[in-house]
Order: C-alpha cells, then sequence, then structure tokens
C-alpha cells in the first residue's frame, strides 16, 4: 500500500478543483509579511484563458495585503462607522 504524500491544510469555500502550486523558500519567506494579525496568509489562485490558446489556462496566485493602503483606511472607516450616533 502506498504512503499518501500529500498534506491537506486550510479550508475551501468553493468546490475543489485540484491545482498544483509550488512555492521557493524564498517566496515562502516573503509571503511571511502579508500575514493577518492572526498569522494567516490567504492567497487566491486565479486563472484566466491564455490569450493565444482559450482551451488552455494560466494561473497564478494572489496574496492578500492587510498592510495595503487600501485595507488601512477600510480599517478607519470601519472604526469610524462603529461609534453609536447618540
Amino acid at each position: 500500500m502506498a504512503e499518501n504524500s500529500n498534506v491537506y491544510v486550510g479550508y475551501t469555500e468553493s468546490p475543489r478543483v485540484t491545482q498544483r502550486i509550488s512555492f521557493t523558500l524564498e517566496e515562502l519567506d516573503t509571503m511571511k509579511q502579508y500575514a493577518t494579525q492572526k498569522g494567516r496568509v490567504y492567497v487566491d489562485v486565479v486563472s484566466i484563458p491564455d490569450r493565444e490558446d482559450n482551451r488552455r489556462m494560466k494561473a497564478f496566485c494572489s496574496v492578500y495585503d492587510p498592510n495595503s493602503q487600501g485595507e488601512q483606511q477600510r480599517k478607519v472607516e470601519k472604526q469610524v462607522t462603529n461609534e453609536v450616533p447618540f
């Protein structure tokens, strides 16, 4: 009986789709800067049709940046709107 070499971590909100993703150790170290306060890094796998051949897909990863300027502004706006008006 063969051993399963896959390790499953995290969760998903969509149906299962399998795509192989690889990161170098340097990329993993870089991703640490995108960790949320709870220590999670959110990665979206994005697939788009290839411009030259629509039957093929190009895939890449997008990493959520909790420290981006837009996210910081959203947090400030959320704090302002959470105040009770009276």
